[in-house]
């Protein structure tokens, strides 16, 4: 467990920032696969044609990003 610690301290803020957002880039892809409409967020980017939909969740991933990257930061104290 204490190599895991060793890595995560080791990773700039910068990195582990990217790598947060990436991750909830995902999670919002996922959360717009639903059926319906998804969650969408100013700076997000959202329309529809036909059966085609096209979602690019810039803003919803970049808030998420920063809140989380906010906790981490707090909770591990990085």
């Amino acid at each position: 467990m204490d190599e895991e610690v060793n890595v995560v301290e080791k990773m700039s803020g910068g990195k582990i920032f990217l790598l947060i957002w990436f991750l909830s880039i995902a999670v919002m892809y996922f959360l717009a696969s639903r059926p319906g409409n998804p969650l969408v967020l100013p700076g997000d980017i959202y329309t529809r044609k036909g059966m085609n939909k096209i979602y690019l969740p810039v803003g919803s991933s970049l808030y998420l990003a920063i809140i989380l990257y906010i906790l981490f930061k707090f909770f591990f104290k990085i």
